[in-house]
């Protein structure tokens, strides 16, 4: 008689042969599309695009580096031979299409025109580098400038303020100082400088804590470390001697133009082509010193998404696939919230086209899919929701299929390529094991995603898991502290679950979402005791800023995406709106 043990140990080639014919028969073309998108993933290609975007400058809006980049993205796009996209318009009672490569939209940001400091008993200048705005209020100073004795104070704690002038002086402080750099203008201190750190103590919540949500005027700079050390050993030699400093900075808000680009590859079948898939990442950046913005981690999913346009574009897909790139994802979502509001705009005109055209193909936008990817942890999951907006849970029943199907995919990918799914792929939908999708994101995170959804569409985001992302929002977000193994690991099995996800039923994708997506519209007027009628303020305001705070979180920032929208308003007629889309 056989032993138990023995038995167990009969069954198990039985079970995992069993296991794998299931596999084999169920998916034998998705595994040879596994194979190609796999292996054809190349990891030279993404550590390139990702050295290139941090190359150009800072990426903020309305910085040279980001403009530069939509350029780039937008001739790779042409290059892979992406189409532009084509949508059916009404124009004087006619039926056309609109054809569309990029799409322009207005956001307000803050834009540094420059700033120095001046040592005239020295005849020395050194290039400074203004902080981002405590809300509204920007590092700017008077075009005289502002003069003041500089004194070095260390961590910024009282102690090292002790026997120091410090009213009227302008203070060099250690960048990692926690919150002790209120101190210096508690005392009276003009103007804060902030010393580059050691590449190992920089962190993105430090650099947090150097901006704030009220608009104190505390105006506060970045020094090249090199440059610091210098001007340290000129205070130590001075000794008790003053060491006066002259200080000039511009930083203006600006509204300024900023562009989505587009690409598509139009789908072959007959029967599901008016579906449309959105493969959706950003390529601007941010950081707390808006003129330093190399965002390297914040390009890894612009550089996955030209790789898979690049491997899709050989393939037959049922569906069309429109490839989105958008900017101003650092500036609360607004970029992709432009996109959103342009698709919604659409869907109303093409009420008309049918009108005119009954027999009319109209598109249909089944699923949208954000790709968020970092590079200090090789797993990556699927969400259906995320920090920006924090909108219902109530809804996960309708994503729980989605999650479950893209679980069961990462399965067979790890067969397929003879690893343990479970290690590399996370669902962030459905509580597995008792995680819910909070679980695996070790700091907020904004998704693009979440934009669709609030506007009733299917929005589902990729990113990265078990990642604080400590280098994002800072100038040190560099290609040197990038592991692009781990991006390219995720970039691999991502391609091949969004082949699965691009060719799934429709009944998967086609939820039932209701649509909250709004646009603010409000006036800036204020009581001009000269020129007001009435009682009430009714006079326009120029060049005022409009802040609307987004409120489901009271956080100021999130992994890089700041969560205040800002709005330029120049002098409106009365009845004229400033506007702001929004979710």
């Amino acid at each position: 008689m056989m032993e138990r043990s023995s038995y167990v140990k009969a069954l198990i080639p039985i079970t995992l042969l069993i296991w794998g014919m299931c596999f084999i028969g169920a998916s034998a073309q998705s595994t040879s599309a596994y194979k190609e998108l796999y292996e054809g993933i190349d990891a030279t290609r993404i550590r390139e695009a990702v050295e290139h975007l941090s190359s150009l400058g800072s990426r903020v809006c309305g910085y040279p580096g980001e403009r530069k980049a939509a350029e780039w993205v937008k001739r790779k796009f042409e290059e892979i031979g992406l189409d532009e996209l084509e949508l059916l318009t009404v124009k004087d009672g006619k039926v056309g299409v609109e054809k569309v490569r990029e799409l322009k939209f207005k956001v307000t940001t803050p834009i540094d025109k420059g700033a120095s400091m001046e040592l005239p008993g020295v005849g020395k200048s050194y290039k400074l580098y203004p902080m981002y705005p405590n809300l509204v209020r920007t590092p700017q100073l008077p075009p005289e400038g502002i003069e003041g004795r500089l004194i070095y104070a260390h961590s910024g704690k009282l102690s090292e303020f002790r026997k120091k002038d410090v009213k009227g002086s302008i203070v060099l402080l250690d960048f990692v100082t926690g919150s002790e750099w209120f101190n210096a203008p508690f005392l009276g201190a003009s103007a804060v400088i902030f010393i580059e750190p050691e590449p190992k103590d920089m962190a993105r919540w430090e650099a947090e804590l150097k901006f704030l949500t009220t608009p104190i005027d505390i105006p506060r700079f970045w020094i090249s470390r090199e440059n610091a050390l210098e001007l340290l050993s000129l205070l130590h030699r001075n000794g008790e001697k003053p060491l006066v400093a002259r200080l000039r900075c511009s930083m203006e808000w600006e509204e300024i133009e900023a562009k989505n680009i587009v690409g598509v590859i139009w789908g072959t079948d007959p029967g599901r082509k008016n579906q449309f898939i959105v493969l959706n990442a950003y390529y601007d950046s941010m950081s707390v010193v808006p003129s330093l913005a190399p965002g390297a981690e914040q390009a890894n999913s612009i550089a996955i998404l030209l790789e898979l346009a690049r491997l899709l574009k050989r393939m037959p897909l049922d569906r069309t696939v429109v490839f989105l790139a958008t900017s101003g994802h650092c500036l609360g979502l607004r970029g992709v919230a432009n996109f959103i509001r342009y698709w919604l705009d659409k869907e109303k005109e093409w009420q008309q086209v049918t009108a005119i055209e009954p027999n009319a193909q109209i598109p249909q936008l089944l699923a949208f899919i954000a790709i968020d990817i970092s590079s200090r942890s090789p797993t990556f999951g699927v969400f259906y929701k995320a920090h920006f907006f924090d909108y219902t849970e109530n809804i996960q029943w309708q994503f729980s299929d989605i999650g479950k199907f893209c679980r069961e995919v990462a399965e067979r990918i790890g067969f397929t390529f003879w690893f343990d799914a479970e290690r590399y792929f996370v669902d962030g939908i459905n509580p597995i094991k008792g995680k819910n999708w909070r679980t695996y994101l070790p700091g907020m995170l904004a998704l693009e995603s979440e934009v669709a959804t609030v506007a009733g569409k299917t929005g589902i985001g990729f990113a990265t898991v078990d990642d604080a992302r400590p280098l994002v929002d800072t100038p040190h977000d560099l290609p040197t502290y990038v592991n692009f193994e781990n991006v390219v690991r995720q970039a691999r099995m991502l391609a091949c679950m969004l082949y699965e996800l691009i060719n799934a039923p429709t009944s998967l994708l086609k939820l039932q979402l209701e649509n909250n997506f709004s646009i603010v519209k409000g006036q800036l007027i204020w009581f001009d005791p000269e020129k007001s009628t009435t009682s009430v303020p009714d006079q326009p305001v120029k060049g005022a800023i409009a802040c609307m705070r987004h409120t489901a979180v009271p956080k100021k920032t999130m992994m890089g995406v700041r969560t205040v929208l800002f709005d330029k308003v120049e002098r409106l007629p009365l009845g004229k709106r400033t506007q702001i889309p929004y979710g």
